[in-house]
C-alpha cells in the first residue's frame, strides 16, 4: 500500500539508520514499515485538524485509493495555507523521534 504522502516527504536518511541498526532483513523491512505506519498517521493526525468536516469527508473517502492520491494533493493544497511545508516539517518531526528512539535502544 502507498500512503497518499509518499511522494512529498523525504525517508531515504532514517531509512540508512535502519540499515545501520539492524542485521536482519525482515527486522529491516519491519521497521521500515513500522516508520511508514508512524509517519503516515501523524500526517493524517495533521491533515484532519486542518480541514472542516465536509473536506474530512472528502479526503477520507478517497484516501485508500492510490489513483485519487493526486486529485487529493492538489485539493489539500487548495485547503490548507502551506500545505506541503507543513507535511514535510510533521514528517521531519515525527523522523526526528524515531531516530531518537533508535538510537536510544
Amino acid at each position: 500500500m502507498k500512503y497518499i504522502f509518499e511522494d512529498i516527504i523525504e525517508t531515504e536518511s532514517i531509512f540508512l539508520i535502519i540499515e545501520k541498526h539492524f542485521d536482519d532483513d525482515a527486522e529491516k523491512e519491519h521497521m521500515k514499515n513500522v516508520i511508514r505506519d508512524t509517519i503516515h498517521h501523524k500526517l493524517m493526525d495533521l491533515i484532519l485538524d486542518e480541514l472542516d468536516v465536509e473536506k474530512r469527508v472528502v479526503f477520507l473517502a478517497g484516501v485508500e485509493n492510490e489513483n485519487e492520491h493526486p486529485s487529493l494533493l492538489e485539493r489539500l493544497r487548495d485547503w490548507i495555507d502551506s500545505f506541503e511545508e507543513k507535511i514535510r516539517l510533521k514528517a521531519k518531526e515525527a523522523e526526528t523521534e524515531m531516530i531518537d528512539l533508535i538510537n536510544v535502544g
